[in-house]
């Protein structure tokens, strides 16, 4: 036959119960289309077992992680239509709820018309795109819409530290797209955090000693205390609200050429000059220009006992 359907099947796997439709297409390169429903999976238990199995000689390279089996290099065997959905399942000791995934596989591609996640771990989103290609070098060009009620437990679910930084941080949103191109990662992407919206485009390139960057970049924050405070100034009689920045870095033979501009404090500072990166060392050259409307009400905001003679004492300006 050159074709197998199997209509409304159901099946257990050790814990797992499955339920839905498959059709198989015969031909020199296999097909099948496949709906299915999950009431639980638990990847921790297969996950054990391919670690033992990826101990031999044909273990992945070192830059894939032990255990993991790159499926990239399989896509082009084989054709696919995919709809899944998963009510529970179990990963790094953590549960995932409501796991949905609209996808085809396609000339050695996974187009991912709409995966999204109703509860993992606090995250809740959507995830779209095409990726193609090995693992190392996997082509992307995506698009993400994730949101989560507390970072500190969504990196926890996937095995990663949360930096001290962000201890507290609470809720965040995260959009945008994302595309690579022979290893150059294009990113055009928003975080909302903290009370405060940072974005991000342009262009990097993964490399040795440092990456070679071309981005712009914008940030505006209402709560400045609790922004500085991330960076190491906790000081709960700063008078800092609200701060907004605008800048572009990019490659230059000496390290990096950075044009920024920030507003705090109703000052503006401008630099424009090279940073230069190094082991134990970073070397800045450039020129700096800060701008107040108003001398006295600066130099009050930093030292409230201040009082000096005159009510305005003018704008002033650094160079």
């Amino acid at each position: 036959p050159e074709q197998v359907q199997i209509v409304d099947f159901s099946a257990s796997l050790d814990r797992s119960q499955f339920g839905g439709g498959l059709t198989l297409l015969l031909r020199d390169k296999p097909a099948f289309g496949l709906s299915a429903t999950i009431d639980r999976l638990d990847l921790d238990s297969y996950r054990a077992s391919a670690e033992a199995l990826g101990t031999g000689d044909d273990a992945p390279e070192a830059s894939v992680p032990a255990g993991f089996v790159d499926p990239f290099p399989y896509l082009d065997l084989f054709d696919a239509n995919l709809q899944l959905e998963v009510g529970e399942l179990t990963y790094n000791r953590r549960l995932f709820k409501r796991l949905s995934v609209d996808a085809t596989v396609s000339n050695g591609s996974l187009i991912a018309r709409r995966i999204v996640f109703g509860d993992a771990a606090g995250l809740n989103g959507s995830v779209s795109g095409t990726f193609a290609g090995p693992l190392a070098r996997v082509a992307v060009d995506s698009r993400i819409d994730l949101t989560t009620r507390n970072i500190g437990e969504t990196l926890d679910a996937v095995g990663l530290r949360t930096p001290p930084a962000l201890d507290g941080a609470g809720a965040m949103r995260l959009f945008g797209t994302v595309k690579t191109e022979d290893g150059e990662v294009m990113p055009n992407l928003t975080l909302e955090a903290l009370g405060g919206r940072l974005s991000v485009e342009g262009s990097v390139m993964p490399s040795l000693p440092s990456p070679d960057l071309a981005l712009s970049v914008s940030l505006d924050h209402s709560q400045g205390r609790r922004l500085l405070a991330l960076v190491g100034v906790d000081d709960p009689d700063l008078p800092v609200e609200r701060v907004r920045l605008q800048g572009t870095v990019a490659s230059a033979d000496e390290g990096y050429d950075v044009d920024t501009t920030v507003q705090a404090l109703d000052a503006t500072a401008s630099f424009k000059g090279i940073i230069s990166p190094a082991r134990g060392e970073t070397a800045v050259a450039g020129a700096l220009l800060v701008n107040h409307p108003e001398f006295r009400e600066f130099v009050a905001m930093l030292a409230p006992g201040y009082a000096p003679r005159s009510e305005q004492l003018g704008p002033w300006r650094l160079a």
